[in-house]
């Protein structure tokens, strides 16, 4: 039965977004079934910076995507801080 609910969860539809810290290079990639504006809000309650949504992407696999993406930026050697990633300056600010 954990198998089965685990693949569900896996194909829920919802949103992967990219959250900046400030004027930093830290960004958090995460996922949600709730448009990420509702996680902004609750994110910058604990931030001292001010958090910025600057990506949303409405896909129907929103847990798989998110895992992707957290692969491909640590293959390639991003800096990690859980779902935090510091974007080289080479790589400008996401879009």
């Amino acid at each position: 039965m954990e198998e089965v609910a685990r693949a569900q969860e896996l194909r829920k539809a919802g949103y992967v977004y990219i959250i900046r810290a400030g004027d930093t290079r830290w960004h958090k990639i995460g996922c949600s079934d709730t448009h990420p504006h509702k996680r902004l809000l609750g994110l910058q309650c604990a931030n001292h910076l001010p958090l910025t949504l600057v990506q949303v992407i409405r896909t129907p696999q929103r847990v798989q995507l998110e895992r992707e993406i957290h692969r491909q930026l640590t293959e390639r050697g991003f800096s990690r801080r859980g779902e935090w990633f510091e974007f080289p300056a080479s790589y400008g600010q996401p879009a």
